[in-house]
């Protein structure tokens, strides 16, 4: 996060309008919370759920570079903001380079990843349910964003018939 434009990390930790999307924003903040604090007792004290130690670190494998994604698709895009608008005081414009090259949406993709091998990594089955249902709302999230830019945002429909995919190069 300390590698992200400080302009960017205002928009991040306090946006000046709710946006478009703000009722499952905050759904998916509680998800991603209850991931951790359930997959922390779980793992720590209740023992409910274990994840077998083999998953737990082939999860954690998979979750840093997922996590990193994240971090670079922010880098790439000074517009990565956590609620659905338009930036216009922002000078908002359609970011193509980077990993916006090959997919529209990758920062969705990285947290998909991450978080569902989170609640893994953490050792609970029961995060990894809280990890899925956030997963579902992001995945959501996609769909609306992607329909909310491209009536909203200049040039954002010519850029999606350039690069067709949301999350899956060449797949979807």
């Amino acid at each position: 996060m300390v590698s992200i434009d400080d302009d960017l990390a205002r928009e991040r930790f306090r946006p000046p309008e709710p946006g478009a999307d703000r009722l499952p924003l905050r759904a998916i903040r509680l998800l991603a919370l209850a991931d951790v604090v359930i997959g922390t007792l779980d793992a720590g004290r209740w023992h409910l759920a274990p994840v077998p130690d083999t998953l737990r670190a082939i999860a954690l494998v998979v979750m840093v570079p997922a996590a990193l994604f994240v971090v670079q698709a922010m880098r790439a895009n000074r517009f990565f903001s956590p609620v659905v608008r338009v930036q216009k005081e922002r000078g908002h414009r359609v970011i193509d380079g980077g990993p916006y090259g090959s997919i529209r949406h990758p920062g969705y993709l990285g947290m998909i990843v991450s978080v569902m091998a989170s609640g893994l990594a953490l050792g609970s089955w029961l995060a990894f349910v809280f990890a899925a249902l956030y997963a579902a709302l992001i995945l959501r999230r996609v769909f609306f964003e992607d329909a909310f830019l491209q009536a909203n945002l200049e040039g954002y429909a010519d850029y999606a018939r350039r690069v067709p995919y949301r999350l899956i190069p060449g797949g979807w």
